[in-house]
């Protein structure tokens, strides 16, 4: 799972779901801090100005009890070869910003595994026409 939100409250569930011995692990890549400005636009970085605070540590505190969540701070896509899983069986990005988002799709899309499922947060939101652009590229999904 890739995902970019300021606590990860809202996978719990999907975490306590796989939460027994022999599931799978749950990878989750972000700045845990918001945007940044060297992989967003200037749109994307004002449209997004103060929705997030640095939060890494509560991150890693909330998602102690899981043992196979790992969670890494930096900047996607950079981050993405420092660690994460050889398959994917579920990725949900959202990350809200063009170019990381492509750089995601790009990196796992030769790690998915036949029948994964990936869900796009933003794709089809007015304000993120420009990701939902860039996921419908064929390049980007070849």
């Amino acid at each position: 799972m890739l995902s970019a939100v300021p606590t990860g409250g809202d996978r719990d569930g999907r975490v306590a779901l796989c939460g027994k011995a022999g599931t799978p692990e749950f990878w989750l890549y972000n700045t845990f801090r918001g945007l940044n400005s060297s992989v967003s636009t200037k749109d994307e970085m004002g449209r997004h100005a103060g929705d997030f605070t640095e939060c890494y540590t509560q991150v890693v505190a909330h998602f102690r009890p899981w043992s196979n969540v790992k969670v890494v701070q930096g900047i996607v896509p950079d981050v993405l070869h420092t660690a994460g899983p050889d398959k994917v069986a579920f990725l949900h990005i959202d990350l809200n910003a063009t170019v990381p988002e492509r750089a995601a799709i790009e990196f796992f899309w030769p790690r998915l595994v036949p029948g994964a499922m990936i869900v796009f947060d933003d794709y089809a939101w007015v304000a993120h026409a420009a990701q939902k652009q860039t996921i419908d590229l064929p390049r980007c999904r070849a």
